[in-house]
């Protein structure tokens, strides 16, 4: 028999070659999914944030609209915006979440007191405050701004 006439297909991949080449996508897909997570723990903490701007910058429009006070009342769990259309109703943190707050001049995080509010009136900056929240998702700090609500810094930390 002669072999002369037969050799190895030069466009061939040794079973070593598929190999690695399977064991990077697989790594590639790992990182991928890790990544996807972190950002749907980001996602659920700004939603909750989110929420709680939103019922910040709705008292402060609600209180010049109907020229009377609103408020927004705390717990260590949560926050109820006063006074907006549909009523009032307690927004409660995702399971073993905190909210912590911080009024001007406090130096320390403190967990609100119970029926602490944070008032907005007709025509009046509201009082500076910051506000952390505390997720298993990680933490979110937010410095509201007097004039109009809104948020003025935040920071986010999410948990791996």
């Amino acid at each position: 028999m002669d072999f002369r006439g037969v050799h190895r297909g030069e466009g061939a991949f040794t079973l070593l070659e598929v190999s690695l080449s399977l064991l990077i996508a697989v790594l590639i897909l790992g990182a991928g999914a890790v990544s996807l997570k972190g950002i749907d723990r980001e996602t659920q903490i700004r939603r909750v944030a989110g929420e709680l701007a939103a019922s910040a910058r709705g008292a402060m429009r609600q209180s010049l609209w109907r020229r009377e006070p609103v408020s927004i009342e705390f717990s260590g769990d949560g926050f109820k915006a006063g006074g907006l259309a549909g009523g009032a109703r307690w927004r409660r943190l995702p399971e073993g979440g905190r909210l912590e707050i911080r009024r001007w001049g406090e130096v320390r995080w403190r967990e609100p007191r119970d029926g602490e509010s944070w008032w907005f009136r007709p025509g009046q900056p509201c009082e500076p405050l910051s506000v952390r929240l505390i997720l298993a998702e990680g933490r979110h700090e937010m410095v509201f701004d007097p004039l109009t609500a809104s948020v003025l810094e935040e920071g986010l930390t999410v948990n791996q």
